[in-house]
């Protein structure tokens, strides 16, 4: 009798491409991370410049985040999206200066860890 409409088939869809594409995002963002970890240690002169890869990390989630994520959520995600700009701006900024501040031994390993 012709295709016929099933809302629960329609949830299962939605949640198997919104856990590949979350999958995605966080595979992107840390390879991101990972990229920008690595120049800041194989750089020197980057080390006095903790504030600028903290931008560079958080401008470059937010799009990474406005582009699979926000599109596809709720209005009241959008409200949270600053507030998470700015947290991630904070960490990744304290983490690589605190890379910066143990440059070698135990604690510059387990940072990197």
């Amino acid at each position: 009798m012709g295709s016929r409409w099933e809302p629960n088939l329609l949830i299962q869809e939605t949640s198997v491409s919104m856990t590949i594409i979350s999958g995605y995002y966080f595979f992107i963002k840390l390879v991101y991370f990972y990229s920008l970890v690595r120049i800041l240690i194989r750089f020197d002169p980057m080390k006095d410049h903790v504030v600028f890869l903290g931008v560079i990390y958080a401008i470059g989630v937010a799009f990474l985040y406005s582009v699979f994520l926000l599109g596809l959520n709720s209005p009241l995600e959008r409200d949270l999206w600053r507030e998470r700009v700015l947290k991630t701006f904070l960490l990744s900024t304290a983490y690589f200066w605190l890379l910066t501040k143990f440059e070698e031994g135990v604690i510059f390993w387990t940072l990197l860890l």
